[in-house]
């Protein structure tokens, strides 16, 4: 009888360990379920440079700003723009760290790498799977035929229909080059850049089947060399310029792809830790995210935060805005 009842209790409680290690069946997401609201509007809050390193008090002051962000703008969809760990020992429990205020509010969520999240010995591959697979997780390794972990879209669907309204490309801008003689950072590779232009010849051929324009925004981390030649020559709408921007030496030509194919109405991207500011050149937005995690440098001349990006459905438009601590420290 004893032996009975310790097998039943053993059954039992292993049950109960699967279910705790298990997500629930609501965290396996389709792409295709990114909706605009009632309203027609669709909220993405774009986090950069979170930069957890080691779970410290300062990797939980930026967990905890980011929940009180999440709180107050309650988003469709949050983008993590890269190094949003750095210079850690243990990927899996910093990135846990990273991730959890949106696991907690059983939010969407999609990431790209930057140059510093497979830094300490780390494989790059396999910090790219651990986010993937995460609860409410939308990132995809993209095709593993081409440089980089983490090229791939995902689409926005009309709040009355299942027509795809909105494309968001996320790209790996990647680290730093093999052959340092080629500069200090590494860039979107041409065959990442035929990717995309291959993926928006498909998606606006079914757009234009459908009777819509396809419209599109795009997210890596590192900025592309246009940045600095939209400052100078282009229309800067908003922020700030604290520092020289720090893009790769190297052109791989995707600005031009994307001035060509027309979709891309905005870019976003992070790195420069004390750029926030948006510009407007032939036709594109380059912008930068706001630094969000306080172990990455720039305290002193930005407060920590996210930008918030408000697409709407009936006027085809986005806007922009700067969320930010209420302290610096």
């Amino acid at each position: 009888m004893k032996k009975t009842l310790d097998l039943k209790l053993a059954v039992l409680f292993s049950l109960l360990a699967i279910s705790l290690n298990c997500p629930a069946s609501d965290t396996s997401l389709d792409q295709n379920e990114l909706k605009f609201s009632s309203k027609g509007k669709f909220k993405i809050v774009q986090f950069t440079d979170t930069h957890i390193e080691s779970c410290d008090d300062m990797d939980h002051q930026t967990a905890v700003l980011m929940g009180e962000i999440l709180d107050k703008e309650k988003p469709d969809l949050v983008i993590f723009t890269g190094d949003n760990i750095a210079c850690t020992k243990d990927y899996k429990t910093t990135s846990d760290l990273c991730f959890q205020p949106v696991i907690d509010r059983k939010i969407k969520w999609a990431a790209i790498l930057g140059n510093h999240d497979h830094e300490d010995g780390h494989d790059r591959k396999a910090v790219m799977q651990y986010l993937c697979d995460k609860p409410y997780s939308l990132a995809q390794m993209g095709p593993a035929d081409i440089n980089g972990y983490g090229n791939y879209y995902l689409q926005i669907t009309g709040n009355d229909s299942d027509k795809v309204q909105w494309v968001l490309y996320l790209l790996d801008s990647n680290s730093y080059p093999a052959n340092r003689a080629n500069g200090k950072y590494d860039w979107v590779h041409i065959d990442q850049v035929q990717w995309y232009n291959n993926k928006s010849k498909q998606l606006s051929e079914e757009a234009k089947q459908a009777g819509r324009e396809l419209r599109a925004l795009a997210f890596f981390h590192i900025p592309l060399p246009e940045y600095a030649i939209a400052f100078e020559n282009g229309e800067v709408l908003s922020g700030h310029k604290f520092e020289k921007e720090c893009s790769p030496t190297l052109n791989s030509g995707l600005f031009t792809a994307m001035v060509e194919r027309g979709d891309v109405k905005a870019t976003f991207v992070g790195h420069d830790h004390v750029n926030d500011y948006e510009a407007e050149y032939m036709g594109i937005r380059l912008c930068f995210g706001r630094s969000t995690g306080y172990h990455a440098y720039g305290i002193e001349k930005l407060n920590k935060g996210a930008k918030v990006i408000t697409i709407d459905q009936k006027t085809g438009k986005f806007e922009t805005r700067i969320v930010e601590a209420t302290t610096k420290n």
